[in-house]
């Protein structure tokens, strides 16, 4: 799972092909089809997270691995998903 938060207002991500593009940008970061990552977008500033289903034929580790090299810092996320990234938490 990856919590992080995001400028802006809730408003900012109503939009499908925002919250689309978050989850093809999650899935890329942890080498998972996007179908396997679902975005939930809550206020207070704005949270979202991520939760990933891992494919059997892959491990934990390796998505949690994945995702902590390309989206393991604020500056890092934000360029790899297009949002500015306030704060990240990966696990």
């Amino acid at each position: 799972m990856i919590r992080l938060t995001s400028d802006g207002s809730v408003d900012d991500f109503s939009d499908p092909s925002v919250t689309a593009s978050l989850q093809q940008n999650i899935a890329s970061a942890a080498g998972v089809d996007p179908r396997l990552v679902t975005i939930s977008v809550t206020a207070a500033s704005v949270i979202i997270t991520a939760s990933i289903a891992v494919p059997a034929a892959t491990s934990a580790g390796t998505v949690l691995t994945s995702l902590t090299n390309s989206v393991g810092t604020p500056a890092a996320a934000s360029a790899v998903l297009g949002i500015t990234v306030e704060s990240i938490v990966v696990g």
